[in-house]
């Protein structure tokens, strides 16, 4: 022959050789199919558990630790209660974007403020209505312009070098809302704590500014930073605890709290830490103590503010530790309730969405903080964000620790893929709604949770 030709035979084993195929792939697909809807069922079905790292799970006894696991499709609510732990799951009838918790303004009572420094000088401070998470509405506007000026280098973007971050300066009580720059020692002149006055965003081409000129309540004088000293005074930040503010300061490198009425600006009390030396910059922390960005837990049933500090490290072999202050307003002034000097920097800090809380209760501290794996030679994910997250639980009896857990979940199971990606640029855009974190992190006394799910 001097060539093949296709028999009637071969034709009809060809086609049975076809036919055959279909059922192969129809059980292929269904396969496919069921572990897809089997792995996204299982996410539903989260389950949480508490592991014991150290100590006796008898020191959460009496506490309700609280909080969220959710992404934009459903979020498990859990509780951890006489050392056991319950969850329920809700499935969202739509997809729902939220910006990351602690990662956009301060937030609480619906509403979250976020803050910007002008060209001109002039702080704004908006406000936005919140839901669940997300904004709900366009925010309302207010300004200060406190009569100081800076000193030091511009960073990269023309911005001055604060103490922290501009909403650390906003406190509020009730529906009125205050401010003060937290400003490094860098600045000079003469600032003060302004109670604000919003008006609607549509009116910012129209208003005349002096009409929602913010009150001053109290000066903040920073004219010693004139004197080349550097960080004479740094404005650390402002709070607002039991009816009353407080203001978080570092002078000549201590730390110092100092109570306000908040209708007159009355001064009603002042303690000073000479031990706690927070420094906005980097190389001052170090040779100072303590970085000036801090932790603000207040307990407003009690009156009782409790501040967080941690301190910088020495050198690669120096391990970071935190000092813990509790702070008593319940008085006419401040009184330091409790000291803790406590290492709980297990991991790095999760700094687009840090979870923490603390709550102190006769000599005892409880603290619930979210945690990233550190990077080191061993690790192989490009991206912070993608590095395992872990919530823990402490318990300080005075100093010595008492307990430490961590509850576990399977929140790292949903960066499996992009974790084994190549490093390049399709695994670098985090999106909230499909990946999973903790939010809503409360700690109170149980008797503070009767008849709360």
């Amino acid at each position: 022959m001097s060539g093949w030709r296709e028999t009637g035979a071969m034709r009809a084993i060809a086609r049975i050789a076809r036919h055959g195929a279909l059922p192969a792939a129809a059980l292929a697909i269904a396969w496919i199919v069921g572990l897809a809807i089997h792995t996204y069922a299982a996410r539903h079905d989260e389950t949480l558990r508490l592991q014991d790292l150290a100590g006796s799970r008898e020191a959460i006894q009496g506490v309700s630790i609280g909080g969220v696991v959710k992404d934009g499709y459903h979020r498990t609510t859990f509780r951890v209660q006489e050392g056991h732990v319950s969850s329920r799951t809700e499935v969202l009838e739509q997809p729902r974007w939220t910006f990351a918790d602690g990662g956009f303004g301060q937030s609480g009572e619906g509403k979250t403020y976020t803050a910007q420094r002008e060209d001109d000088g002039t702080y704004k401070v908006i406000v936005y209505p919140t839901k669940d998470g997300s904004l709900v509405g366009v925010g309302e506007r207010a300004y200060a312009s406190p009569s100081i000026a800076y000193r030091g280098q511009r960073g990269p973007v023309g911005q001055p070098a604060l103490a922290n971050r501009l909403e650390d300066g906003i406190a509020t009580i009730g529906d009125r809302v205050y401010f003060t720059a937290p400003v490094s020692g860098k600045f000079t002149g003469q600032s003060g704590i302004y109670e604000l006055k919003f008006y609607e965003w549509w009116q910012e081409q129209r208003i005349d500014k002096k009409e929602y000129a913010p009150r001053k309540l109290a000066d903040i004088d920073l004219s010693a930073n004139a004197q080349g000293e550097g960080g004479a005074i740094e404005v650390l930040g402002l709070e607002a605890i039991g009816g009353k503010l407080a203001l978080v300061t570092a002078e000549r490198g201590a730390l110092h709290v100092r109570c306000y009425d908040p209708d007159t600006g009355a001064e009603l009390g002042a303690i000073a830490v000479p031990d706690v030396r927070p420094a906005a910059a980097p190389d001052d922390a170090a040779a100072a103590g303590n970085r000036a960005a801090y932790e603000a837990h207040p307990d407003a049933s009690r009156s009782l503010l409790t501040l967080a500090f941690e301190r910088a490290a020495a050198g690669e072999s120096g391990r970071p530790t935190t000092t813990v202050l509790v702070l008593d307003f319940a008085g006419g002034g401040i009184e330091l309730a409790q000291r803790f000097d406590v290492d709980m920097n297990d991991g790095e800090a999760d700094t687009d969405s840090a979870m923490s809380a603390m709550y102190y209760r006769d000599g005892k501290l409880y603290a619930v903080k979210s945690r990233r794996e550190p990077q080191n030679s061993d690790t192989r994910i490009a991206y912070e964000w993608l590095r395992p997250r872990h919530l823990y639980i402490y318990v300080y009896d005075r100093q010595s620790l008492a307990y430490k857990g961590e509850l576990l979940t399977d929140v790292n199971d949903d960066s499996i893929r992009l974790v084994n990606m190549p490093a390049n640029g399709s695994n670098s855009v985090y999106e909230q709604l499909d990946y999973r974190r903790f939010a809503d992190v409360s700690i109170a006394w149980d008797t503070d949770t009767e008849g709360t799910s």
